[in-house]
């Protein structure tokens, strides 16, 4: 599940840090679906539709341009992915949806972004539609990033406000949503 762990400003101490929830240890977000399962079934659709020889697109980019983008890409997701679970390893909550969080922790990547792990999936996923000169991925990663957005990230906000209040309004008006630092006051 993406959320922040634990978030303190203005060097607060660190039992100040682990804000109890309002509610029950049974509540939780209500996603639609995981974002890891959304973003790996783009991949197995799009894998799937690309043999129907419809477009023909990123194969046709050499092979040399195709490995240089995939691989930065795939790195960077993977990055992404690792640092969010060490965040959340060292706050003592669960990354799994089905799981209640226990505290919001704004340290590491949360400090730049509230949603690293899916940002991490979805670049893993498009530097493997790349590699695999899967066009079909590519394409449906555009509605995989809109179904996490609405279905998952605006889900997962309303959770935390409801659980956290105050605390975690106050990490979300210091952190942007995907890092942008644009927009802040929409997101």
């Amino acid at each position: 599940m993406e959320r922040p762990g634990e978030f303190a400003s203005d060097g607060a101490s660190a039992e100040a840090q682990h804000t109890k929830p309002e509610h029950a240890e049974s509540d939780v977000a209500g996603i639609i679906a995981p974002g890891p399962w959304i973003a790996f079934t783009a991949l197995g659709l799009g894998i799937a539709f690309d043999s129907l020889h419809l477009i023909k697109v990123i194969g046709h980019v050499p092979a040399w341009i195709r490995d240089a983008v995939a691989a930065p890409l795939m790195a960077l997701g993977g990055w992404h992915i690792y640092r969010a679970n060490v965040v959340f390893r060292r706050a003592g909550t669960a990354f799994q949806p089905w799981i209640p969080t226990t505290t919001i922790a704004a340290h590491g990547i949360y400090a730049r972004t509230r949603n690293p792990m899916y940002q991490g999936f979805l670049l893993l996923v498009l530097g493997l539609a790349i590699l695999f000169r899967s066009d079909w991925t590519a394409i449906l990663l555009i509605p995989a990033a809109l179904l996490v957005h609405y279905g998952v990230v605006l889900r997962e906000e309303r959770y935390l406000r409801r659980r956290f209040g105050e605390s975690y309004e106050a990490y979300r008006a210091a952190v942007p949503r995907y890092g942008w630092p644009w927009g802040r006051a929409k997101t």
